[in-house]
């Protein structure tokens, strides 16, 4: 049953990736390694994605989290501004992460639980959000332009954010 469990896991992964690199032409290429093409990319293996996107730890998370949160509220003289960046953080726990300004562009956030999540003016520009739970978000400001967010379920109200370019197929926008 594991076994059966795991490659269910892999498939979706595979698919997920597949399904982003075709969003995002640039990324894919720059990932391959190669030029962007309309065909199909080969099915990718959990070490291929291992080696190339970072996969931070739940303790990881939480130091950044506080590092980022004492940035933001000392203005940038203490603490670090979260950087995560085409991470890979497929099916994260980041509910009711304080995370304003953050840069959470191209990472892969398939599944992720981000609900009551405060992400104001946060960088989630080309970021893969395949039903993400992003239900009581705060995401004012946020940059989502190029963000994958088919089957989301996204905060009825965005004020000011940015969804230039985002794909939304079955992406739940009501209250």
């Amino acid at each position: 049953m594991p076994d059966q469990i795991n490659q269910a896991i892999l498939s979706r992964l595979d698919l997920s990736l597949k399904l982003s690199a075709l969003q995002n032409h640039a990324s894919y290429s720059r990932w391959k390694g190669t030029r962007a093409t309309t065909s199909q990319p080969e099915p990718f293996t959990l070490e291929q994605v291992s080696a190339v996107r970072w996969r931070p730890t739940a303790e990881e998370l939480e130091s950044i989290c506080q590092r980022h949160l004492e940035s933001v509220k000392s203005e940038s003289s203490k603490g670090q501004k979260a950087d995560l960046s085409e991470a890979f953080l497929s099916g994260a726990d980041l509910s009711g992460a304080d995370l304003p300004e953050a840069d959470l562009s191209e990472a892969d956030l398939w599944d992720a639980d981000l609900s009551k999540a405060y992400l104001q003016e946060a960088d989630l520009s080309e970021a893969d959000l395949w039903d993400a739970d992003l239900s009581e978000a705060d995401l004012q400001r946020a940059d989502l332009s190029g963000a994958f967010l088919q089957g989301a379920d996204l905060p009825a109200i965005l004020p000011g954010a940015d969804l230039s370019g985002a794909f939304l197929p079955r992406a739940d926008l009501s209250e």
